[in-house]
């Protein structure tokens, strides 16, 4: 008997497929490795006399023929082997769950055997993979992405980086205009800021810009990184969770570094890219807009709506500035929408980016 193990490709196990050499099987495994001296070649009897012979007296010996002390061993045979049988190859219990078609030929020439359904094994008699340690948390040195590839293997390897994505979004970078939201002190109301969002890497960087006669230099406010969401603690063992594109848009506030910013603006590209990619991007799906605002109006006419927004004309030229639209917006969604929903409805309804639509 022989048994070859099947191995899986990237399965993690070395390529030894052997798992018993061809040989005899015992049924018995606890009989595999004697005590010394059980078994011999010979077994002699001593008829009488003393074990070591002297010269007056000598020792006589018979041989056992008869193979009195012999042990009986039984091995495997092809009899025990069936589907649904459990075989004891040297103390691994193994299930033949199915055979091929000669082995199928063979049984039923000798045998007469003539079911051959395979065995469908239960969950509970599948092989179970064995527990796997619990990932450490972060200590702090490098990236996560590095500490957990050195983690996993002895072998310190780079983690391995999307370079196909990166190459196709090496140039989509989206830019916000942004300020601290709710500062302590005054002199943080007035701070600029733009933050750059690259699509390539998932990376974000704060820039400071330039404000004159305060004393605040420009330059990098935050190094271009991936950027975790409030609330991350190590020490418990959570897993961090990085922003997200969707969660780039006018109005929203990102906790970035442990300081609150408030997008205000992007420019033209970022709008326009935001709006290619809807599936990424909902507060730029002018779809996901207009049903907001369905369900505001609710049971409205179109006479009512274009009512409610003549009242708001104040220059009873039919146009009207987007600060008005705004808040009409505002109080029929009952603060449904957000900043960038107000403009893409805003952009799609004039053309334009304006001050008045």
């Amino acid at each position: 008997m022989e048994i070859r193990e099947t191995i899986k490709p990237n399965s993690g196990y070395d390529s030894f497929p052997c798992f018993l050499r061809r040989g005899k099987v015992m049924k018995d495994p606890s009989k595999l490795i004697p005590l010394p001296g059980v078994e011999s070649p010979q077994t002699i009897l001593n008829v009488f006399g003393s074990i070591h012979g002297t010269k007056n007296k000598k020792a006589h010996f018979l041989v056992d023929n008869l193979g009195l002390g012999a042990r009986d061993i039984i091995y495997y045979s092809d009899k025990d082997l069936a589907i649904g049988a459990v075989i004891n190859a040297l103390g691994r219990a193994f299930i033949l769950a199915r055979c091929d078609e000669f082995t199928q030929q063979y049984y039923k020439e000798r045998y007469g055997i003539e079911d051959f359904t395979p065995l469908e094994l239960t969950k509970s008699e599948m092989p179970v993979d064995p527990p796997r340690p619990d990932t450490p948390p972060y200590a702090g040195w490098g990236t996560e992405e590095d500490s957990l590839v050195s983690w996993k293997t002895l072998e310190m390897k780079p983690h391995v980086k999307d370079y196909r994505k990166f190459a196709e979004k090496e140039k989509d970078v989206l830019r916000f205009d942004a300020k601290l939201y709710n500062p302590l002190q005054k002199v943080n109301r007035d701070r600029r800021f733009t933050i750059n969002y690259y699509m390539a890497d998932d990376t974000t960087q704060v820039y400071e810009n330039l404000h004159p006669n305060t004393g605040l230099p420009k330059g990098n406010f935050f190094f271009r990184g991936r950027v975790k969401k409030a609330g991350y603690q190590p020490e418990l063992g959570n897993k961090p969770e990085y922003y997200e594109p969707k969660e780039f848009f006018v109005g929203n506030i990102l906790n970035i570094n442990s300081f609150d910013f408030q997008l205000l603006e992007g420019d033209e590209f970022t709008y326009s890219y935001m709006e290619r990619n809807k599936e990424m991007f909902p507060a730029a799906d002018i779809c996901i807009c207009l049903n907001k605002i369905r369900e505001a109006f609710g049971p409205l006419q179109a006479e009512d709506i274009l009512k409610c927004f003549a009242e708001n004309d104040t220059r009873l030229q039919g146009v009207m500035d987007l600060r008005n639209f705004r808040s009409l917006l505002l109080q029929i969604s009952k603060c449904a929408l957000n900043e960038h929903e107000i403009q893409v409805l805003s952009y799609q309804i004039s053309g334009s980016r304006g001050f008045y639509l």
